[in-house]
Formats: C-alpha cells, sequence, structure tokens
C-alpha cells in the first residue's frame, strides 16, 4: 500500500507502521444488500489496510441484536465506544446488555461501566515489538453523558495519565460531544477541549456533530473537533445549517511509524461522503472544498495551514496529514518541536498553580472571588450555600461569613476611607507611609496658584473619582490645569491636585496589614505573530483564548481608534502580518478591561515595595486588606503608594498572563476566618420596656414637610447627645472621642468592625429573606416572581394587602411599595425580577438590635401598645435575625406582632418582615424600649472597634 508520507524507498530498512482506523457514529447493519453497499466497500478497504478498527456506537443500546454485533465483526471492528451524552429516558444504555453483545464477538467496548473507574479506564493498544513497543490509550466520554458513561466535563473530565500510566504511552481523547449537526464548533467544544489539553492529552479526536468540524494546532498538539458520522448518514444532502457547513465526515488514520530507532506518530484525516448520491471518499474538487474551508475557520490561519499539516492522496484517498511529534522508544511522547522557544506562537495557557484547582474553580461556575473563597474553606472543611453565582453563605467549624465577588475581608469604613482620595493621603502620611503630597483646590484660580509652588509637572482628578474618569497627568502650563481642573469637577464634585511623578512601573500589591499576598504587574495589550496571520487575527485569536481565564473573560483586546492609532505609530496596520515570535504592542493602555495582561512578580518584587503596601492596608482603619496600587519613581526608584482599593481582583494572582501563580482566596480566607467569631448561642438581652413611650426624633429640625428622617441623621444628632468630642474629617466620615481613644464611623453608623460585604448581602431583601429560611426565622412570606401567573399563585394563597417592589432592592420598611390586592391585579410586573411580599394584618415595631442585645424598640405612635411579652418575643427574634445573618453586629429588624395582645397562646405571633442598616423613621414613631442614644453609643464604643489616641487631619 503506498502511503505517500510514510512510504520508505529502503527496502533493507523499511519504515515500520502501526495504523488505528478511528470513525464516528455508527448505525450497525445486518442486511446484506447494505453490506455490499459502496460506503461499506470503501469502510472494508480502510480496516483491512488497519491494525485496529475503533468507531463509536450511535444506536441504543436495545438496538444491538446478536446479528448486528456479528456485523460489526465482520466488518473488522476490534473497539467501540460507548460514551454516548443522555438522551433523556429513551436512552437506557443498558451497559452489560452492550457489552455482552459485543464481548460475544470479539469486540471490546470501552468508555462506559458500571462504576467510573470502569468507564474512564482507556481502551489500551499494546504496540508490537517492531515499533519498540509502547501503548496507545483511547480514552472516550460523553458531555452530558448518559447513564454509567465517562463524562466529559470542565470539572469531570479524566486527567490522561494516572500513577499507574506507563510512562511509554500515547494519549488520546476521543470526546463525544452534545452537539447534534452543529456545522462548526461551539464555544462548550473550545472550553472543554483546553481542558482536555490541559489534562495532558495528546491528541484530541472529537465526534458528535453530524459532519467534520475544524482541525486545528495549539499548544504543540493537533485538535480535531469533529470527525463526523463514520457509516452512518453523515448528512450530505441535507443544506448544512450555515453557508460554510461542510457536509463530509473524517474517517481518521493514526499512524505510529518507526525507523532505525526514531518512533514518531502522524494523524491521516480522509473527507468521506455517505450519501447515496455521491458515497466514499471525496473527489478533487471535494477535498479542494474542504481544505479551502478549514482553512478559513480559525480565528488565525496558522492554526491550520502551518509545517506540521500537508495534504496528500494514495490508494485510500484524499488526506490531510498531521504530523504530531516523536515519540522516542521507552519514553513518554514528545510532541513536536514549538515554533518558537516558548511554545507555539500566540498559544496562552492557562496558568494556575494545579489542575485540581482549577477543576474546582471552573466547575463551580461563580464569581471567581467567591469561588476561591469557597474552596479554600472547603479545604478545611467548610461548606457553601450559595445563594446566587456572586454570593455565598459559608459554614465552617462554628463560624459563618459571607464571601461576594471580591468583597471579603474589607470593612465598610474601610471602604469609605479609602474611597476618599484626601482622607486616604493624610492618614497614609500619618503613618509614615510614601505618598504623594494632596491638596484640594476649589476653584482653577487656586489649582495654578498650588501648581506654581510645585517642581515639575502635576495630576489633578477628582477626590472621589473612580476608574481613572476625570484623571490629567503631566500638566504643566496654566491652561493645562485650568483646562484639567473643568475636566476633573465635570467627573466629581471635589477636585485634588498632587505632584506628578514619573514611574518606570505600576503595580497593584495585595496585601494584609502584616504582608503582601500577590504583586500584579500590567503587560500592555499584545500578540505574538505566528508568520501567517494578521494582527487582527491574532487580535481574534487572543481574545478567544481570554475567555478561557476566569479572570479575564469578558475582557476582550478592542480594536478602536485608539488601537489604530498605536499600531500606526509602530507604522503597522490591523492587516499586517508580523514574522514568527515578533510581539506587537497594540494598546498603550494596560487595564486588564481593555486587553492588559497580568504579570504576577510577588517573588522578584523588592521589599521595600511590599512593605510599602502593607503598611498602606494597616494605616486604614479597619481595612485588613486591599490592592495597593504602587508607582516606582523613575529618578530615585523609590515606591509610592496613589491609591488603595477595595475588591481587589485577587483572582487575576491565581490566573495570570505571566509569571508564577498564587492562591490569594487561600490567604484572604485565612485571614476572614481568624478575624470571624463563633457564632453567640445566649439568650439575648432585651432592653426594658419604658413606662410611657419618648418621642424617637428630638430635634425636629431635622425633619421637612413630613419627610422620613434617615437613620444617619438620628445618629449625627444622637452623638451630639453624648458626652464624646466629634469631628467631621469628610462628608462621610465622623470622629468620635470615646474613653478608649479617637473612634472612626461613618455617618450611617458603620465602624472597622462591620463588613463591607454584609452590607452588599444587605442589599436585597431576596437574599436576607433566603438567610432566614435557611435559619429557620419566622418571617412574613414572600418571594421572587417574574410573571404575572406566579403572582397571582401568590395571591390566591396570601390574600390581601402586599408589597411589590424590584427584587434588586433593599428592605425599606412595612410601608414600602405597599399595594392592595385590587391594586396589584392592574399592575405591570417591573422589569425582570420582582419580590412579592405579604402585609398581614397586624402591630408592628422596629427593633434595633446586635447581635446580643435588642437594644431599642420603636413603633408608630397609633399603633396599639404591646405588652412587655410581647416586647421580649419581639426582641429576642430581632436577636435571632441579626444573628442568622453572616457577621452583621447590627440592624433595624421589623416585627410584625399577630394576633390579641392578650393572646398569649399564639403560636409564631412574631414574624419578621425585614431588615436594614439604613431605616427610616418619622415623627411619629415612639421610643417603647431601650433608648437611642444608648443604642448609638453601643455603636462607637464596642470592644471591637479599633481606636487611636490622635484624631486624623
Amino acid at each position: 500500500m503506498n502511503h505517500a508520507v510514510t512510504a520508505s524507498a529502503d527496502p533493507v530498512d523499511p519504515t515500520q507502521t502501526y495504523r488505528v482506523l478511528i470513525v464516528g457514529d455508527a448505525t450497525p447493519v445486518d442486511d446484506e444488500s447494505a453490506q455490499q453497499g459502496p460506503v461499506l466497500s470503501a469502510f472494508r478497504r480502510f480496516t483491512e489496510d488497519a491494525d485496529t478498527v475503533v468507531l463509536s456506537l450511535s444506536t441504543p443500546a436495545s438496538d444491538l441484536t446478536d446479528t448486528k454485533a456479528e456485523a460489526l465483526a465482520a466488518l473488522g471492528i476490534d473497539a467501540i465506544s460507548l460514551a454516548r451524552p443522555s438522551a433523556g429516558s429513551a436512552d437506557t444504555n443498558d451497559i452489560e446488555t452492550t457489552s455482552a453483545a459485543l464481548n460475544a464477538h470479539g469486540i471490546q467496548g470501552f468508555g462506559a461501566g458500571d462504576d467510573l473507574e470502569t468507564a474512564q479506564s482507556p481502551h489500551r493498544i499494546v504496540l508490537p515489538s517492531r515499533l519498540g513497543g509502547g501503548e496507545v490509550h483511547l480514552h472516550a466520554a460523553a458531555d452530558a453523558a448518559a447513564p454509567k458513561c465517562a463524562p466529559l466535563g470542565v470539572a469531570t473530565s479524566a486527567p490522561a495519565r494516572t500513577v499507574s500510566t506507563p510512562t511509554d504511552s500515547l494519549q488520546v481523547a476521543l470526546p463525544t460531544w452534545a452537539v447534534g449537526q452543529h456545522s462548526w464548533r461551539t464555544q462548550r467544544q473550545f472550553t472543554l477541549t483546553h481542558r482536555l489539553l490541559a489534562k495532558d492529552y495528546d491528541l484530541v479526536l472529537g465526534h458528535g456533530a453530524a459532519r467534520l468540524q475544524e482541525v486545528i494546532r495549539t499548544q504543540q498538539r493537533w485538535v480535531v473537533y469533529g470527525i463526523g458520522n463514520g457509516l452512518s448518514n453523515c448528512l450530505s444532502d441535507i443544506p448544512p445549517t450555515d453557508q460554510e457547513g461542510l457536509s463530509f465526515s473524517f474517517w481518521a488514520v493514526l499512524e505510529v511509524h518507526a525507523k532505525r530507532g526514531h518512533r514518531w506518530v502522524e494523524v491521516k484525516l480522509y473527507p468521506i461522503s455517505t450519501s447515496p448520491s455521491a458515497p466514499g471518499p471525496v473527489d478533487r474538487s471535494q477535498f479542494d472544498r474542504v481544505i479551502r474551508a478549514l482553512s478559513e475557520r480559525p480565528e488565525r490561519s496558522w492554526r491550520f495551514a502551518n509545517p506540521a499539516m500537508s495534504t496528500g492522496e494514495d490508494e485510500l484517498g484524499h488526506y490531510i496529514a498531521l504530523q504530531a511529534g516523536d515519540w522516542p522508544v521507552g519514553q513518554r511522547f514528545a510532541r513536536f518541536e514549538p515554533s518558537d522557544g516558548e511554545g507555539d506562537a500566540g498559544d496562552w495557557p492557562l496558568r494556575s498553580p494545579g489542575i485540581d484547582l482549577e477543576d474546582k474553580v471552573l466547575g463551580l461556575n461563580k464569581h471567581l472571588g467567591a469561588a476561591m473563597m469557597a474552596i479554600a474553606a472547603e479545604n478545611e472543611g467548610g461548606t457553601t450555600f450559595w445563594l446566587n453565582r456572586d454570593l455565598g453563605l459559608i459554614e465552617c467549624r462554628g463560624k459563618r461569613l459571607l464571601s461576594f465577588r471580591y468583597r471579603n475581608h474589607e470593612s465598610s469604613l474601610g471602604a469609605v476611607l479609602v474611597g476618599d482620595k484626601v482622607l486616604t493621603a493624610r492618614i497614609l502620611e500619618k503613618a509614615g507611609v510614601p505618598t504623594p503630597a494632596t491638596y484640594i483646590v476649589k476653584n482653577a484660580d487656586e489649582a495654578v496658584d498650588i501648581a506654581q509652588t510645585i517642581t515639575g509637572p502635576v495630576v489633578i482628578k477628582p477626590r472621589f473619582g473612580v476608574k481613572s474618569m476625570g484623571v490629567s497627568t503631566g500638566l504643566v502650563t496654566n491652561d493645562e490645569v485650568r483646562e484639567a481642573f473643568d475636566f476633573a469637577r465635570d467627573n466629581g464634585t471635589q477636585v485634588i491636585l498632587q505632584p506628578h511623578i514619573n514611574f518606570t512601573e505600576e503595580l497593584r500589591v495585595m496585601a494584609a496589614p502584616d504582608q503582601a499576598m500577590a504583586v500584579n504587574g500590567r503587560a500592555l495589550p499584545h500578540v505574538i505573530g505566528d508568520g501567517a496571520s494578521t494582527i487582527g487575527a491574532l487580535i481574534a485569536d487572543k481574545n478567544l483564548q481570554r475567555t478561557l481565564n476566569p479572570s479575564l473573560e469578558g475582557r476582550p483586546i478592542p480594536i478602536d481608534a485608539l488601537t489604530h492609532r498605536q499600531l500606526s505609530r509602530l507604522g503597522l496596520t490591523i492587516d499586517a502580518v508580523p514574522k514568527l515570535g515578533e510581539r506587537v504592542t497594540v494598546r498603550n493602555v494596560a487595564g486588564l478591561s481593555v486587553g492588559g495582561d497580568t504579570i504576577q512578580a510577588l517573588d522578584e518584587t523588592p521589599e521595600e515595595i511590599k512593605a510599602a503596601a502593607a503598611g498602606a492596608v494597616s494605616a486604614i482603619p479597619g481595612l485588613g486588606w486591599g490592592g495597593a496600587d504602587v508607582i516606582i519613581e523613575d529618578s530615585t526608584q523609590r515606591p509610592y503608594v496613589i491609591e488603595i482599593n477595595t475588591q481587589a481582583a485577587y483572582g487575576a494572582a491565581l490566573f495570570p498572563a505571566y509569571g508564577e501563580p498564587k492562591d490569594v482566596g487561600a490567604d484572604v480566607w485565612r485571614l476572614r476566618y481568624e478575624a470571624t467569631a463563633i457564632e453567640p448561642t445566649e439568650e439575648p438581652e432585651i432592653a426594658e420596656p419604658l413606662t410611657a413611650p419618648e418621642p424617637l426624633v428630638r430635634d425636629t429640625i431635622l425633619v421637612k414637610n413630613d419627610s422620613p428622617v434617615a437613620f444617619r441623621r438620628l445618629f449625627l444628632d444622637a452623638l451630639k447627645r453624648l458626652p464624646h468630642q466629634v469631628r467631621r474629617p469628610s462628608q462621610k466620615i465622623r470622629e468620635v472621642l470615646t474613653p478608649r481613644g479617637w473612634v472612626l464611623v461613618t455617618r450611617s453608623g458603620l465602624t472597622a468592625a462591620d463588613r463591607f460585604v454584609v452590607e452588599k448581602a444587605m442589599s436585597r431583601l431576596e437574599w436576607i429573606h433566603r438567610i432566614l429560611v435557611r435559619r429557620e426565622i419566622a418571617r412574613v412570606p414572600g418571594r421572587v416572581v417574574t410573571t404575572t401567573a406566579q403572582l397571582r399563585r401568590f395571591l390566591d394563597t396570601h390574600p390581601g394587602a402586599v408589597s411589590l417592589r424590584p427584587a434588586r432592592t433593599p428592605w425599606s420598611g412595612p410601608h414600602s411599595h405597599l399595594m392592595s390586592e385590587d391594586s396589584l391585579a392592574k399592575a405591570a410586573l417591573s422589569s425582570g425580577r420582582s419580590w412579592v411580599q405579604a402585609r398581614p394584618t397586624a402591630r408592628r415595631v422596629r427593633v434595633l438590635a446586635s447581635h446580643h442585645r435588642a437594644e431599642t424598640l420603636v413603633a408608630h405612635r397609633d399603633e396599639q401598645p404591646l405588652s412587655s411579652a410581647e416586647i421580649a418575643d419581639a426582641g429576642r427574634l430581632a436577636v435571632w435575625a441579626v444573628r442568622s445573618i453572616p457577621e452583621l453586629r447590627w440592624a433595624a429588624v421589623d416585627i410584625v406582632v399577630t394576633g390579641a395582645a392578650d393572646d398569649t397562646d399564639s403560636t409564631d405571633r412574631v414574624l419578621v418582615e425585614g431588615l436594614s442598616q439604613t431605616p427610616d423613621f418619622s415623627l411619629d414613631d415612639e421610643v417603647v424600649a431601650g433608648g437611642l442614644d444608648s443604642f448609638c453609643q453601643w455603636i462607637v464604643e464596642a470592644e471591637d472597634v479599633p481606636a487611636s489616641d490622635q484624631p486624623t487631619q
């Protein structure tokens, strides 16, 4: 048999070859006329040329009669993949029956079994000694696997090699996709294929689509996404699902060659048509069409048309030859040489501490920050209850805490402080942390005057700015300063000015008060040339690869005016073709959101820089953790902390583009766990009822036009009455001199002991309700509704008045969004999800409670008075409600008291309506137990609130 690529001209020492024929879905036939058909005739020529024949069984096990199994054996089939996607209840996938029928005719089934280990066991082909021995392992697995089949998933695919796998072996993945008749590969195929590559498979030959699919080279390996159908109709006469679809399949031949001690591997792909009108191997024009379509399918052409791919023709037909690489005798398969020194040009493999952690992170399919916390907790025996994709409730060894995206260890106070660039600068200067001098400027003239006192350029930005909005740097002239002031003022109410520091590098240092945990540098958006593809194609290919990185997903490199301008500076266009290995910077902005890459550089970063970042985090009261942006001055190499960020994206340290990955999530978990108190279990304390109600609002100046009075106004008013000095360092912050020293507190009553993440959890009544349900707290019924029918079912079960509000809103009091049943019948649901909640006819009381004590009970003036027993019940339930929300220190809890005042036998006579840390009150509210001042004093004097000897100046 003349094989164009492998034939040897040396009759004395010919090339030794072992061939494995691999075909896709096959429908067994048992009638003689079908076996004589042109397709089967062509197939017989292939099987006669092969040493081993493997196909995939497409029919249900119940259809595999003994006659059909015998027909498969007569065709020369040696092994069959039984791994199939689930087809629902109709797909019984009786593995025992199928295996028995096959085994009776000498055919080995694989990819399924009575247990996972058996299902994941590969089909092993032992090579003859003339090729130097060794083994080829074929691993079958199915996406959305049917029962007993080996699963194919982001986190469930088996690794190619285990401790018992022979070193001298070639590992081939045969995934079965659940894609129906798709013409080309799907995003899920792309994702799962790269998980297989990450798990060390040497070659991927997929099937499941009815037609052939893309052929690409990536990470020094070949991926054939789909070889199409095998012996069943490959839909040649059915119009493809898109204009570029090809109505052909591949019959794949894996060839292992050996000559004079040199062994190598090649894959040949023969395009086949099984259409009755044109059966068998394709003709020249059809083959040219296949090549043309396949070369156009990858984002960049080199993925298909590269030095390891060629075409040819032999007695079996036209084929595509893929050189897979060398396989030294007695050693591990070596794959083929990289196109440049670091791997295939433009490849960007996922970087992490290990495949197991990758599987857990990707398998969770949650926000990366929350997932990392949950995994770290799981490693220490914890469990996570997911309220949604972003928010998890972690329970571990007697402690409960919340994890929301990257909001974790920061306090509410710390988050407010670092959002104020002036206050942050003052605190850092006081702590001796190097930071640029910062001046508040009230107008453009004052900005010019201060700029003239500074040597060199200046920077102007909004005081409370975010995402670099309104920032101008390198300002020199008076006109530039004036223009920059106006620009900053357009983006904020207050403006600051700083000296401009020329820097060589900017780093995001993720740090706790005593150590730096990761140092993320930024690489400008760039591509690596492959010598064949345009810059535009390289960008598209890299953006596709970025979808595989959880820290960069959804952050592509844009092709916009900035990109074209940067390329123009380099004398290039988007259609230019860079040389092999050539690096091209396509944008001059390094942000991850605009295509920048992360460089993890903790180990290489000087201690002075890490110490500056840790010192900055330590200086901010209650911050506990953050991302410090540090610049290195060009002339002195001195570090300056220019900003501190909460919600620091530490997932970029776990999955960097370059450098050594760092599992910062585990570090943050340890910080959180150590700082979280064990849940209190003692009986709550209840404030004593007053002999006569007292007005809640003492200063009627706080009330305008009968509008509600926010708690923050009552809190600040109470601070004035307390025997403490109160200072106002900023609009949102107060400093209170307590017996223990100066305490910083937000004007809303949140301190360094209040978690920033709890604020997020409290922002949606839906989440609070789910936590109350989990803790079995008696509560007023409510649920999310998305349709009028769901709303109607709720009203049928809970007649009477209800409240209806957008689901993405916090609890704002029992009277908010109140609607009668009649008005609800005419009301249209708001877009998206809504929260509907019953409003029972009952007496109500609002309790200001901590996790230990019901401190203040407030009722409306016209409310029927509560008995002492009812006050005690309401206060007790309020404390338990606060305790149910992990790490919540205090809240205003609205309680419904059902039944008559003298109905002492009523069960569940107190119910929680809602919790809030930003409640509104009115002139008609009265204190019926405890007092507001004592509650506000507890907020600022609690022992877990850090204090200092000196106020912040």
